[in-house]
Order: C-alpha cells, then structure tokens, then sequence
C-alpha cells in the first residue's frame, strides 16, 4: 500500500512548495564554500524560496561534494532541496532529514530498493517544521526512460529529470533524451515545479 502523499498548498509566504506555482531551486554545487553564508544570504535578499545541494559520494558519482553535516552548517529561511546522488542511500536518509532537508530527492539508478527508500521518507518527519512535512522527490538520468518511475510515482510528490548525466562539469545537456518521455508523463502525475 502506497505511502500517502502529503499536500502542499502554497501560504501566502510561499514558504513550503506549492503545486500550482514553479520554483527555482537554486544550487550551491559551485558556490565558494568558504563564503557559503554570504552565498545563501545573496539567494535569500534576491528572492529565492529553495537552495539545493547536490550530495554526491564518489561512488555514484565520480564526484564528492558535502554531506548532511555542510547541510546542518546553513542556516537559512530557504527550504534545503537535497538532492541525493549516492549509492546504498537508505542509511543515509535519516541523516539528511535530521540535518534540516525540507526536500529529499533520490535518483531510481541509485537504489536497489527504491520504493523502500521512498517510504522511508514518507515516514520521517522534517526537522525544520514538522507540520509542513517533507517533500519526496524521484530523479531520473537522460538515458532513464521515464517509465522506471511508473511503479513508483504513488510515492513521490515531485519528479527531477537531468538533463545531463550527474557528477560531470561542462557536459553536453541531452533535451533528446528527456523530453520525449516528458512529454508522455500523464498530466494528473506531472506539476509544474517538475525541473526538465
């Protein structure tokens, strides 16, 4: 039985993720670490509503950014889009939930059981505001076919499609891939808050 999806409904501080109106979550994978806070305060002062850190393990990956000890360290009214790009995540969920993820995006490639991880979510509680709940999210490589998610989209409250294949700078972005199978996603199953 499918874990039930929590709504979102956008308050008028758009606070927590609406399904009717997109949002730009803005990644910090090159900001200067070393001057992450002034970073996060530029993203806050020009309007953003979502910061997202690419966790990559270098296994996954080739790739290793940060881990939910950097994800703790920020301190913003932001949501923290985390979007895992790792291998055997199921450990490492609780981590990340704990550390203030509001958002938590795993990829179907990485996971052996990826319903389970996904559950998993669902039963957890968002350390930020536990009443806003935390947003389960699915990504799918460009060479994924967009019915891998099929199984699972009872589970997810968002769908992340790359458009480059993760872990590699100055990529060529493959829309070939992504968009014919974009464009068959059932209309009730797709938002627009989904990233192409």
């Amino acid at each position: 039985m499918p874990t039930p999806a929590r709504r979102y409904d956008c308050p008028s501080d758009t606070s927590t993720p609406s399904r009717t109106s997109p949002h730009v979550s803005i990644g910090i994978l090159t900001a200067d670490l070393s001057e992450l806070g002034s970073e996060v305060t530029t993203l806050e002062r020009a309007g953003a509503n979502l910061v997202h850190f690419d966790v990559m393990d270098g296994c996954f990956c080739p790739m290793m950014t940060f881990g939910a000890p950097v994800i703790k360290a920020v301190k913003t009214s932001l949501l923290k889009d985390v979007h895992l790009l790792t291998a055997d995540l199921i450990g490492k969920l609780q981590d990340f939930v704990a550390a203030g993820a509001d958002i938590m995006t795993i990829h179907v490639e990485s996971c052996s059981h990826p319903h389970r991880a996904l559950q998993m979510l669902g039963s957890l509680t968002n350390a930020n505001d536990p009443e806003r709940g935390l947003v389960r999210g699915l990504a799918l490589n460009p060479g994924t076919p967009l019915e891998a998610a099929e199984p699972l989209l009872g589970e997810v409250d968002l769908i992340l499609l790359l458009a480059v294949n993760p872990g590699w700078s100055g990529v060529v972005t493959h829309f070939g891939f992504v968009a014919p199978g974009f464009s068959t996603a059932q209309p009730s199953k797709c938002r627009p808050e989904e990233s192409v």
